[in-house]
């Protein structure tokens, strides 16, 4: 290496019959002592000048919304996604046939813009909007949910919510593999737009609509690429409101909106940042200094404040799907 060779030492000349001076002698052999040691203090003189330029690097613009999100995520991938802190991050990349009314909690339409049932209850058949499209311009269509679902319940993929499509005609017998043929499980893309779903007994609405919410659609183009790495595909096709800027470990994960997305001009905030954070102290001192807008879970509010912090105004209880926290949320924020 260059740098090697530049801190190399020459040996040192043969004496003369006079010599060197004494003290030109000593010089010289301190120089010979020294050459021994100087590469390891100049790496670690590069590593402590890269740390400090690091630190000194510009923190990203502040984004319009800054959730503390809890502990890291461990998952990006839909079907993968169990914890809370994965939930918060997925749903809004990877939107599914229904979303959630933000005022009653109920589900609405989302990719499907309305569905059919049969006169027994037991067909569903969902019709997506035709000007839905993934975030790198593919169209999304009926075939997108049905093999998104069927990865899903196949064994070998390990889906956290597996159980809870277990409602739909010999899915619990394909996921346990009982059942090998694919085609046998009751859904399927009927037409480019037409997705249907058959069901082993007689369902409301409202509860199938509910199921579908936790599993929303891959992109197949990029798992048939990447395989498993599939998230590592840049830029990571999403199908809801917001995209993947970045995640970076141990700090935050940062969505910006999606422009693509079927009702674009109804997302109100352009960036949203998930910070991962499990201190409740750090969370409170981010919020109380303005550089958070929304702790959403009671743990991480100190708990020998929660008596003095809840008669606030900004101190409400929110539902934090799957669970009910009571912790605080800057007035004016969502």
């Amino acid at each position: 290496m260059r740098q090697t060779s530049a801190l190399s030492v020459e040996p040192a000349r043969k004496q003369s019959g006079r010599g060197l001076p004494h003290s030109r002698t000593r010089s010289r052999a301190g120089s010979r002592h020294a050459g021994s040691w100087p590469l390891g203090v100049l790496l670690l003189l590069v590593w402590l000048l890269l740390t400090a330029l690091a630190g000194c690097a510009p923190s990203p613009p502040r984004a319009d919304l800054v959730i503390i999100n809890g502990a890291e995520p461990e998952t990006l991938d839909p079907a993968l996604a169990l914890s809370i802190e994965d939930l918060r991050v997925t749903m809004p990349l990877f939107e599914g046939l229904t979303r959630t009314d933000p005022v009653t909690a109920r589900p609405i339409p989302g990719l499907a813009e309305r569905w059919d049932i049969s006169a027994d209850r037991r067909r569903y058949t969902f019709h997506l909007r035709t000007n839905a499209v993934w975030s790198t311009g593919d169209p999304i269509t009926a075939a997108d949910v049905a093999w998104s679902w069927r990865r899903a319940l196949e064994p070998a993929t390990g889906a956290g919510y597996v159980s809870q499509f277990f409602f739909i005609a010999n899915a619990e017998a394909y996921s346990s593999g009982r059942l090998k043929d694919p085609e046998q499980v009751g859904f399927r893309a009927v037409g480019p737009h037409t997705f249907e779903v058959r069901l082993n007994q007689p369902r409301r609405s409202s509860s199938i609509s509910a199921r579908s919410r936790p599993w929303p659609w891959c992109h197949d183009r990029s798992f048939e690429r990447y395989g498993e790495q599939w998230l590592r595909a840049r830029p990571l096709p999403v199908s809801g409101p917001y995209q993947l800027e970045y995640w970076r470990l141990n700090d935050r994960v940062r969505l910006r909106r999606n422009p693509r997305y079927w009702d674009a001009a109804n997302t109100g905030l352009e960036v949203v940042d998930l910070l991962s954070l499990a201190s409740p102290n750090t969370a409170l001192n981010l919020y109380e200094t303005g550089q958070a807008d929304v702790i959403w879970d009671r743990n991480l509010v100190p708990a020998e404040l929660l008596d003095v912090l809840r008669p606030r105004p900004d101190c409400r209880p929110l539902i934090s799907w799957p669970c009910t926290s009571s912790a605080p949320t800057r007035p004016g924020r969502p």
